[in-house]
């Protein structure tokens, strides 16, 4: 998951994550995986990829209505 969140921050943002960012961006999408889980009618192995692919792109999204994506400092 770290990998993924400095992966995202690097494409949207042009720069490294915090600690706090990389922290929060991990507890996040394993929160979004659980939830699109559950959202999904059969737990097997096609659904959890489904789901982390879910979790990944609703995170992506996250980040692109960021501040941090809309505003220059």
């Amino acid at each position: 998951l770290q990998s993924w969140v400095t992966q995202i921050y690097w494409i949207a943002l042009s720069r490294p994550p915090t600690d706090e960012e990389t922290l929060l961006g991990k507890k996040s999408l394993q929160t979004l995986e659980d939830l699109w889980r559950q959202n999904l009618s059969k737990a097997n192995s096609a659904n959890l990829d489904k789901a982390r692919h879910q979790a990944l792109s609703t995170y992506c999204h996250v980040i692109l209505n960021s501040a941090a994506f809309l505003y220059i400092d």
